[in-house]
């Protein structure tokens, strides 16, 4: 019956809506409480080719975990843009609300051959109210044709709100202009709790391990990737390329290098502000990204001096040069929670500088501190390992409700519900002696 459903949508794909087309091949009916529901690779693409499901207020959950090996798209998955002779977006955006819930989209391929089209990634615009979360998108290749704009893994670009979200891509733009990035190519939306592996190489503007350009906010992310510029664009950072929007709470730890000809070269950001006339702010974040190459404007931290740098760090025996923005610290001063504690962040174990936790160190001398949702399920607090001292953490924010806005409770709020609950307490005992030595 499914095979039959899918065949009249294909069929009748470039048509308007009508009644015709008032029953979903997708299980469920897209309210909140009774999401369409992805549960295998046909529904996968009906999602994908029905811009239906992606309108404003439409909800829809993964099931499964689609593999798109042996395919080849030339323009984004979803959201599409379809006209490439301008950088704007032409298509219809991605309004609705996208949950992942947790699973994998793997072994994805976008290359135009050559063919210069905008907004690449698995989303290609995510409109001004839409929610992408809680997906891993692994195996990604997404290459910019002539002349491309706004190139990511996960998304060409975001209006909207991206988080608990992971990309690990490949993402190549020789001959793009600019704006490309590991996670998403531009943002003027919130992308929160979400970090980027692989590589990221641009021969324009505005290349980022995370993102690329940003106007919007970054927080409680971070980017491991090779970032690379192969032409003379400026910006290029381990975590953007270029903000004039808010980051806080982030880091970078891959290399980062510029070519001959390029300049503002930075480890976490290449610029902290778009064409001079806006500028970022930068709140409690590090970076331990080699940096190298490049022309001119080149920083362990940032690329540039402009813009608001607060209480943010980079290490000096790994990064550099140093131009002065930010603060230069030896390797075990940047392996001491003190250093950053008596900056007043937020870190599990005190509560002088807040209670929302959101870094995290447990070995002193021997790591760098890590966002507090990094750790495994139901390990929540210092020592290392799901144990009675989680356990008592887990025990004094029992009940509380109001999760969305404390950074999940400071991490109990294990399953990111909104409550710490029987379903967090569930995860806590599966996870019970887990990691401890």
């Amino acid at each position: 019956m499914k095979k039959l459903i899918l065949l009249v949508y294909i069929i009748y794909a470039a048509l308007p809506a009508s009644d015709a087309q008032a029953e979903s091949y997708l299980n469920g009916t897209g309210d909140p409480n009774d999401p369409y529901l992805i549960e295998d690779l046909a529904d996968f693409d009906a999602f994908a080719s029905d811009p239906n499901y992606w309108a404003a207020g439409v909800h829809t959950k993964l099931m499964c975990d689609p593999n798109l090996s042996g395919r080849t798209y030339t323009t984004a998955v979803i959201a599409p843009d379809t006209d490439n002779q301008d950088d704007v977006f032409d298509g219809i955006s991605f309004a609705g609300i996208f949950d992942g819930n947790v699973h994998n989209i793997c072994n994805v391929t976008i290359d135009p051959n050559g063919v210069g089209n905008d907004f690449l990634g698995l989303f290609g615009y995510i409109d001004s109210g839409a929610e992408v979360k809680n997906i891993n998108i692994e195996d990604v290749i997404v290459i910019g044709g002539n002349n491309s704009e706004h190139i990511g893994g996960l998304c060409g670009h975001n209006d909207g709100s991206i988080s608990n979200c992971y990309s690990n891509s490949s993402v190549i733009g020789i001959y793009s202009p600019s704006s490309l990035g590991g996670l998403c190519g531009g943002n003027n939306g919130n992308i929160v709790n979400c970090n980027s592996t692989g590589s990221v190489t641009g021969g324009g503007y505005y290349v980022g391990g995370l993102c690329g350009s940003n106007g919007g906010n970054i927080i409680n992310c971070y980017a491991n990737n090779l970032v690379s510029s192969a032409g003379p664009g400026s910006g290029v950072g381990g975590l953007c390329g270029s903000s004039c929007g808010y980051i806080s709470n982030c880091y970078s730890t891959g290399p980062v290098t510029g070519s001959v000809f390029s300049s503002y070269v930075g480890g976490l950001c290449g610029l902290n502000n778009c064409n001079w006339r806006l500028f970022g702010t930068i709140s409690n974040c590090y970076s331990t990204s080699p940096v190298s190459g490049g022309l001119e404007r080149i920083g362990g931290l940032l690329g540039d001096v402009s813009g608001s740098i607060n209480n943010s760090f980079w290490d000096i025996e790994i990064g550099g040069p140093d131009n002065g923005v930010g603060i230069p610290k030896t390797t075990l001063e940047m392996q001491d929670p003190n250093t950053f504690i008596s900056a007043i962040w937020d870190f599990v174990g005190e509560t002088i500088n807040g209670t929302d936790n959101y870094w995290r160190l447990c070995k002193d001398g021997i790591e760098y501190p890590k966002l507090a949702w990094q750790s495994m399920m139901g390990d929540i607090a210092c020592p290392d390992g799901v144990n009675l001292f989680d356990y008592a953490y887990f025990a004094e924010r029992w009940l509380e409700d109001d999760c969305d806005t404390s950074n999940n409770c400071g991490g109990a709020d294990i399953d990111t519900s909104g409550i710490v609950g029987i379903a967090d307490a569930v995860i806590l005992a599966e996870n019970w002696l887990e990691g401890t030595e």
